[in-house]
């Protein structure tokens, strides 16, 4: 599995996205390594940014360790039951019930916006109408509320969703993304407020790291010698769209997809009627470097000194990072 590891960064030497097989496992492999003779036990995130395009910073130490730069997110407080594999979907209502965090209805999410829209859209990994505006099949972020308010709440109301003709197509599509994406999954929450979908194998203590080059979380435990072990990806609501290294976007501005995932995030202000690749929370790039893309779309940035294309963005290197503080 290390030599894989070597050829992958060999072939992608500004990604660590492969981490998303990694964790506990045998107790054999180093958990940072992928190990493909333990069963995958949850479905990998793959709609993520959370390192924005930074590099991967990585440096083997020896056959067990290597370092790698990281931002630290948070420390998991609560660690709810994990939604088994296969389940029919009253067992699944059921075990969201589990996971509803205390004052759900009236409380404000450390992004700003409410605990409710924050929880709609974290257990769909934001595959909504307002990420994904060219999938119709999608429920927009008020179609999400309606489902939890019908199916998920103590005291849930029956009739946020006129169900007379049948549910509409929008309530399956929920249901189907839930479906995809959450079997494997725990609900965790941190101590700055934030929550989340996290492995079976989280508890509290465990802490979060976005690493760059790699697309989403880390959860990561602390071992006996103040190293880390690998317990696994997760999914952390207000860190998956490069928060931690950029920090929040500016008002009235969001993240949309309108390709796959990996054509990256383009950002739009519809108030001011604004579509665009840049990231606002940019700013200019530095000498020499210009923006551009590769054939299949991708963004792509040129040196007009060195004629290389490299996919980082030079303005989110390690060392660019550390001077926006």
């Amino acid at each position: 599995y290390l030599d894989l590891i070597l050829a992958y960064l060999k072939q992608f030497p500004h990604s660590l996205n492969i981490f998303v097989f990694s964790g506990l496992g045998k107790g054999e492999t180093p958990t940072w390594l992928p190990d493909w003779e333990v069963p995958q036990t949850q479905t990998p995130i793959l709609q993520a940014w959370a390192a924005g395009r930074s590099p991967a910073d990585f440096t083997l130490l020896n056959e067990k360790m290597a370092k790698v730069s990281a931002v630290y997110c948070g420390t998991i407080t609560r660690s709810s039951t994990p939604l088994p594999l296969q389940c029919s979907r009253q067992e699944m209502v059921s075990t969201i019930r589990d996971w509803l965090p205390t004052n759900l209805e009236t409380s404000i999410y450390p992004t700003g916006e409410s605990s409710f829209d924050a929880f709609a859209s974290m257990i769909a990994h934001n595959s909504l109408r307002e990420w994904w505006p060219r999938i119709p099949f999608v429920p927009t972020l008020s179609e999400a509320r309606k489902v939890i308010l019908r199916d998920f709440l103590p005291d849930k109301d029956p009739y946020a969703i006129d169900m007379d003709y049948g549910p509409p197509q929008w309530y399956e599509g929920y249901y189907s993304d839930l479906e995809d994406v959450l079997p494997g999954y725990a609900f965790v929450e941190t101590t700055n407020g934030y929550f989340g979908l996290a492995p079976a194998m989280a508890r509290p203590g465990d802490e979060i790291y976005i690493i760059l080059g790699c697309h989403v979380p880390m959860v990561l435990r602390v071992k006996e010698d103040g190293n880390f072990a690998v317990v696994g990806h997760c999914y952390l609501k207000g860190y998956m769209e490069a928060e931690a290294l950029l920090g929040q976007l500016p008002d009235g501005w969001r993240v949309v997809y309108f390709g796959s995932v990996e054509a990256g995030m383009w950002f739009a202000n519809e108030q001011a009627g604004l579509r665009t690749r840049d990231d606002p929370r940019l700013g200019s790039l530095p000498p020499n470097w210009e923006q551009t893309s590769y054939e299949d779309g991708q963004l792509c940035w040129f040196n007009t000194i060195t004629r290389e294309f490299c996919w980082p963005d030079p303005r989110q290197t390690p060392q660019a990072l550390r001077d926006r503080g």
